[in-house]
C-alpha cells in the first residue's frame, strides 16, 4: 500500500518556516533522546522492500525515495580515535546550531547526529574552499553531482549547497532520514557510516568517530 510505503520511506515533516520548498509529512517518529536508535523497529515495512547494497542503487533509492533495505552489519574494530586531521578550530556546528535544529525538527531527525556529522564534517573537510577541484562542501560536504536531485526537490542550485548553509544542512538532513528509514534498527554508526560511503555493508571508522562525537558532543567543549 502506498500508506505503508511512507510510513517507512516518507519525506520528512514539512515544518520550516521559510519561502523555499518543504518536503511531504512523513508520519515516522524518531526517538530524539534514546542515543542508541533513531527509530523504533518497523520490521513489517521490510517484508517486502528489496535489499539493495550497491552504492549507486542506494543513492538512486535515496533520491527517487523508493523503498529498499540498507543492510549494515556492525564492526567492532571500527576506530572511534580522534585522528591527527580533526580540528576542533573549524567546527561550524556553533555557528549554525539554529539551523541544524530546526533542520532535525523539520525531518523528526536525531539532532545529535545532525551536530556529530556537522562537526565531523566541519573538522574534517575545511580544505573545500581552498582546494579548486572540490567537489563536495561543508558544512556537510554535500557532493551536488551525487545529491543534486534532493537538493533540486528542496528548491536549491549548486550555488545555493555552495554558499548558504541552510541549502547545504536541509539537504544533509534529508540523506540522513532517509538512510535512517532504510537501515533496520539504525544506529548512529550505521547511518553516520553509510553517508559518507554509500555502499557501505559494515560500520566504518567514521561511522564510529560519529559516534564518539555524538556520545562526547565535542561541539560544546571549547
Amino acid at each position: 500500500m502506498e500508506h505503508d510505503k511512507f510510513m517507512l520511506y516518507g519525506r520528512g515533516l514539512g515544518l520550516w518556516q521559510n519561502p523555499r520548498k518543504s518536503i511531504e509529512p512523513d508520519p515516522i517518529k524518531y526517538f530524539r533522546d534514546d542515543p542508541v536508535y533513531l527509530t523504533p523497529p518497523k520490521e513489517q515495512y521490510f517484508s517486502s522492500a528489496p535489499i539493495i547494497n550497491m552504492e549507486r542503487e542506494r543513492v538512486d533509492s535515496i533520491i527517487k525515495n523508493e523503498p529498499a533495505i540498507f543492510e549494515i552489519a556492525e564492526n567492532v574494530n571500527a576506530k572511534s580515535g580522534k585522528p591527527l586531521i580533526e580540528l576542533d578550530f573549524f567546527d561550524e556546528v556553533d555557528a549554525n546550531e539554529g539551523i541544524i535544529d530546526a533542520a532535525a525538527t523539520e525531518m523528526d531527525l536525531n539532532p545529535s547526529l545532525l551536530k556529530a556529522v556537522v562537526y565531523m564534517e566541519s573538522t574534517h573537510g575545511y580544505y573545500d574552499r581552498l582546494h579548486p577541484q572540490n567537489r563536495t562542501f561543508r558544512p556537510m560536504n554535500i557532493s551536488y553531482e551525487t545529491w543534486g536531485g534532493i537538493a533540486q526537490e528542496l528548491g536549491y542550485t549548486k550555488d545555493q549547497i555552495i554558499n548558504d548553509p541552510v541549502a547545504n544542512i536541509r539537504t544533509g538532513a534529508v540523506i540522513l532520514k532517509r538512510i535512517s528509514a532504510r537501515v533496520p534498527n539504525p544506529t548512529i554508526r550505521k547511518v553516520a557510516s553509510i553517508y559518507n560511503f554509500t555502499g557501505a555493508e559494515s560500520v566504518t571508522d567514521y561511522g564510529a568517530r560519529v559516534d564518539a562525537i555524538s556520545k562526547q558532543v565535542l561541539w560544546k567543549m571549547r
